[in-house]
């Protein structure tokens, strides 16, 4: 009799976990593993000598972007940054490049490419407080917490990228065309 009283008892106990958690996936999660990660501080000056701390990425909409001098794939992402900037003008967000080694590195790679934007060193404290496992990643900002992200270049996600880019600016998904 005793055991099914404990049976009752442990059964009763995982039902009320599984309710009280929402049915799946645990009850304590990281703020970390909640989307809308919060963009670590930072206070650094940038290649183009301006200095730039997480209050540029506090107003609205911004782009951080992770790169490295070295890889193969980011001179495409270099490139789409610098087209978004292009595209949106007067309206374009905050974009900063972020990289773990010494910006100059970058440098030869963005001239080539006609990229003129500011890279930022940073400490592999602002990596892995992001969880940036993949170069290149590119996280879209909205008052300094993630709203979107995506990695690799090309990325298959440019234009849905874009998009909410323009969406959090307050402009229409689509460039409209002025011809």
């Amino acid at each position: 009799m005793r055991w099914k009283y404990s049976i009752f008892v442990f059964t009763l106990l995982i039902y009320s976990t599984i309710i009280s958690c929402g049915g799946g996936g645990g009850c304590a999660k990281k703020p970390d593993d909640l989307p809308g990660r919060r963009f670590p501080d930072f206070k650094k000056t940038a290649s183009d000598g301006v200095e730039y701390s997480a209050k540029e990425l506090s107003d609205g909409a911004a782009v951080a972007s992770f790169l490295v001098s070295w890889c193969l794939t980011c001179g495409h992402e270099l490139v789409a940054l610098q087209e978004i900037k292009d595209e949106l003008g007067d309206d374009a967000p905050q974009i900063i490049i972020f990289t773990f080694e010494d910006p100059a590195n970058l440098r030869e790679l963005m001239d080539s490419l006609e990229v003129d934007l500011p890279v930022i060193r940073a400490d592999s404290s602002v990596f892995a407080n992001l969880q940036i496992d993949a170069i290149p990643t590119r996280i879209l900002l909205e008052n300094r917490h993630e709203v979107l992200r995506i990695t690799g270049a090309p990325n298959f996600e440019e234009a849905k990228f874009r998009s909410m880019l323009r969406k959090n600016l307050g402009l229409p998904a689509e460039p409209v065309d002025s011809a």
